[in-house]
């Protein structure tokens, strides 16, 4: 799968049920080089309310995914409706800088999986969609540029880093990464 391809009806793309955790769980490992994420974290994530997972298939073949929970209404919990964080995205490897990520953006933005009925599916169904990112993830930044994201503010410190810091100390100290906080509303 070297060739680019574009978004036609080979990509296609459906809600995750509770019994693919596994395929969730090897969608991120081959999406991800951390292994933060396994089976039993994305089946604990699809037995809350208003989570959702959608799966893009290419020819047969799942390529990526998006994780978001989602409000429709306001609650005495919620002081917000209509508005989704996405919790992860990630499209395999070998597959990345083909549009997949982007279809699977369009298709939470378009409300799949949350519309009932085929005529709520627009362009904005949702008010707002928002996320963090880290600060050196450069790909996801532009990703979610190209897609017409805007950068609101930042959270110090919030990702653990990849490398030691030396303190001087005999023990050493992760590092820490800034996340961005992203938002699109409508």
């Amino acid at each position: 799968m070297n060739a680019r391809i574009t978004i036609d009806a080979r990509l296609t793309v459906h809600i995750a049920t509770p019994d693919q955790t596994e395929l969730l769980a090897q969608l991120y490992q081959q999406s991800f080089s951390d292994q933060i994420w396994s089976a039993q974290d994305f089946e604990n994530w699809l037995t809350k309310p208003n989570i959702l997972c959608l799966l893009a298939k290419y020819n047969a073949q799942y390529v990526g995914f998006i994780c978001y929970q989602y409000w429709l209404e306001q609650t005495e919990a919620q002081s917000y409706a209509g508005e989704a964080e996405i919790i992860l995205i990630g499209t395999k490897r070998e597959m990345t800088r083909h549009a997949i990520a982007s279809f699977l953006l369009q298709k939470l933005e378009q409300g799949y999986g949350i519309a009932t009925d085929d005529a709520l599916i627009t362009q904005a169904f949702w008010q707002k969609i928002f996320l963090d990112v880290a600060q050196d993830n450069h790909a996801a930044i532009n990703l979610y540029l190209k897609n017409h994201y805007r950068i609101y503010g930042k959270r110090k410190n919030y990702y653990p880093g990849s490398a030691p810091v030396k303190t001087g100390q005999q023990d050493a100290q992760t590092n820490r990464i800034d996340a961005l906080l992203m938002e699109k509303s409508h």
